[in-house]
């Protein structure tokens, strides 16, 4: 017999699907080689940000300014990391920790908007946050970007340079 979720679906088939997911990612691990791992692991990171923007949706808020949130997350890494010297990992954390904070700033502003002018919001802050990058070119790099990102270290005995220790974890 089946066990039922809140919903009264069976969550058999669910059981199965994650395991099933399981088992290919393992499979994909052995056979494929670093580069098809690296692809897809990005495809999965991008995946996740998607799905952020998904769970708005179901909330009812369609976000045109989402990208605005991972941009800042990844040029505070950057600059950290690159001009500044720091330890990718303590980047990583100063940066979304950044991104919180001119989320919490801009949140007094969002959370009054419905519909569409929520969409409109943050479709402007979006483009704020884009323009900022593009004109301050000494810090952000314009349309380049900031190359020469370091990849975080090792942590104990896990390496997560290596492409198969992200694929794993994502």
């Amino acid at each position: 017999m089946s066990k039922k979720n809140s919903s009264g679906i069976s969550s058999v088939p669910t059981f199965w699907f994650v395991g099933g997911l399981v088992v290919v990612s393992v499979v994909l691990l052995l056979v494929l080689d670093n580069y098809w791992i690296t692809v897809i692991s990005l495809a999965m990171a991008l995946g996740l940000f998607a799905f952020g923007v998904d769970v708005l949706q179901w909330a009812g808020l369609s976000s045109l300014g989402h990208a605005a949130w991972y941009g800042l997350a990844a040029y505070g890494t950057a600059i950290l990391t690159v001009k500044l010297g720091w330890n990718p990992w303590l980047a990583m954390m100063a940066g979304i920790a950044m991104s919180m904070a001119v989320a919490a700033a801009f949140a007094p502003f969002a959370v009054r908007m419905k519909g569409t002018s929520f969409l409109v919001i943050t479709l402007a802050f979006g483009q704020v946050i884009w323009g900022l990058a593009i004109k301050l070119e000494k810090v952000t790099g314009g349309s380049d970007g900031i190359p020469g990102v370091p990849r975080p270290g090792s942590i104990g005995p896990i390496n997560f340079g290596d492409p198969k220790v992200m694929f794993a974890l994502m």
